[in-house]
């Protein structure tokens, strides 16, 4: 039967492919494949049907039918780009997924530790604005805390090496790194922030974090 329906195969992959949805579960015309939480696309009695498995395997719910592989198609594409809208909704609500993704895992953790976020002069001080958009997730949390404290150690080496003076001269007496979060952080993430404070204290740096009402 895959052979039979390489074509169409083919035709599917080569979207997947283009749109880098490659970690989306599915299953293309093989029904001896039992892999949890995946689309299924196969052909019965000359229809094609689209279906889900659960996470035995095991097929569930009443299948799509469609008469013409074009259909099916446009249906099959669309469940996948409803998998990606509901797993990232489950990830921020819930903290998980049925599975692992980089299409919505990523979605949990937003910090790129190798940029400054955005810097301006304000009151006198040098400040840096550090925005983190982030749920405080029990399963992400050593990965949050990771890329934060990343994030701002380059903070940090951005300001003992200067890189701002040519922007902003270097007439401060303060320069304050300024962590905007979206989300109340965790215990775990207010002991970290408070340990950071303590390490800037004996600098001309120190860390002012606002917190979401």
């Amino acid at each position: 039967m895959i052979d039979k329906f390489s074509k169409e195969k083919a035709e599917i992959e080569k979207i997947i492919e283009e749109r880098g949805w490659e970690t989306i579960r599915v299953v293309l015309f093989d029904t001896t494949n039992r892999v949890p939480f995946a689309i299924h696309l196969f052909e019965k009695d000359g229809k094609y049907l689209i279906q889900t498995s659960g996470e035995r395997g095991s097929l569930d719910g009443n299948p799509g039918i469609f008469d013409n592989f074009e259909s099916a198609k446009a249906e099959f594409i669309k469940q996948m780009e409803l998998e990606i809208r509901a797993s990232i909704y489950d990830v921020e609500k819930w903290g998980y997924s049925d599975y692992p993704s980089p299409l919505w895992d990523k979605y949990a953790i937003q910090l790129v530790t190798d940029t400054i976020d955005a810097i301006g002069v304000v009151d006198g001080a040098l400040e840096l604005l550090l925005a983190d958009p982030n749920h405080w997730f029990v399963k992400d949390e050593q990965d949050h805390l990771f890329k934060l404290q990343e994030k701002i150690n380059n903070y940090i080496h951005f300001i003992e090496t200067k890189q701002y003076v040519e922007k902003y001269g270097d007439n401060f007496d303060k320069k304050v790194i300024n962590i905007t979060f979206q989300y109340a952080p965790s215990d775990n993430g207010l002991a970290f922030l408070a340990q950071v404070q303590k390490v800037l204290q004996s600098t001309d740096m120190s860390l002012k974090v606002v917190l979401p009402e």
